[in-house]
C-alpha cells in the first residue's frame, strides 16, 4: 500500500497548494400522506472542485463564471476568493469550479 501524494499539477495561472473534490446529487423525493419519505430518485451529479493557489506573477486569476480547465476536466468558475495576509508575503486566491453531467459550459456574458 501507498499514499498518494497531495496536488501534483498547477495551472498556467497559479501554484497550487492545495486541493480537494466534492461529488453531490440532487434529487427528488416521493412522500407519504404521512410526509414519510417513500422513494427518493438522483436526478443530477455534480462534480465540485477547489483550488487553493498561490498567484504565478503576471497571470492573472480565473473570474467566477468563466469556464476552467485544468488538466483534462473542465467546470465553471462558482466563486474566487482572494486572501493577503500580514505574515504571508503571497497573494493567495481559492477558486471553486462545478461541473453537472455532462453539460455544455457557455461562460457568463454580461447583458448588453
Amino acid at each position: 500500500m501507498s499514499a498518494e501524494y497531495g496536488v501534483t499539477s498547477g495551472g498556467t495561472w497559479g501554484i497550487f497548494e492545495s486541493y480537494s473534490e466534492e461529488e453531490s446529487v440532487e434529487k427528488v423525493e416521493v412522500r407519504n400522506e404521512d410526509n414519510q419519505a417513500e422513494e427518493q430518485k438522483a436526478l443530477s451529479k455534480e462534480v465540485k472542485k477547489t483550488w487553493k493557489c498561490t498567484l504565478v506573477s503576471g497571470e492573472t486569476p480565473p473570474s467566477a463564471g468563466e469556464v476552467l480547465t485544468v488538466g483534462t476536466w473542465s467546470g465553471i468558475v462558482d466563486s474566487v476568493k482572494k486572501t493577503q495576509e500580514n505574515g504571508n508575503h503571497y497573494t493567495t486566491y481559492e477558486v471553486v469550479a462545478s461541473q453537472r453531467d455532462a453539460a455544455t459550459l457557455t461562460a457568463y456574458s454580461a447583458p448588453a
